[in-house]
């Protein structure tokens, strides 16, 4: 259904994919890292340690793993690729600054 859009109109829903994914993404890092830091010192930032491993996880299986063979398309791949892993690692830095300044 995509290739009977107009280029405008596709460029449209691609951004509209990376928009959702980056919401979803997010959130689910402000969800996975609060439940982390219930099982693990808040001394160290177990929480960003295992976001930034499983984020590494999903983009080398999508990329090695489905991408490679032929397996997944490009709206997929903008969602989860751009806007789910993006979402969920950008907003680290936050808590990475915040870990940072409790530790003056």
């Amino acid at each position: 259904m995509l290739y009977l859009l107009k280029k405008r109109e596709l460029s449209l829903i691609w951004y509209l994919i990376v928009f959702l994914g980056t919401g979803i993404g997010g959130g689910f890092r402000y969800w996975l890292s609060s439940f982390v830091y219930k099982f693990f010192s808040p001394f160290f930032p177990s929480g960003i340690l295992f976001v930034n491993l499983l984020d590494s996880f999903i983009l080398g299986l999508m990329i090695y793993g489905f991408d490679e063979k032929g397996l997944i398309n490009p709206s997929l791949k903008l969602f989860i690729g751009i806007g789910f892993c993006g979402g969920f690692i950008t907003i680290e830095k936050k808590e990475i600054i915040k870990y940072i300044a409790t530790k003056k």
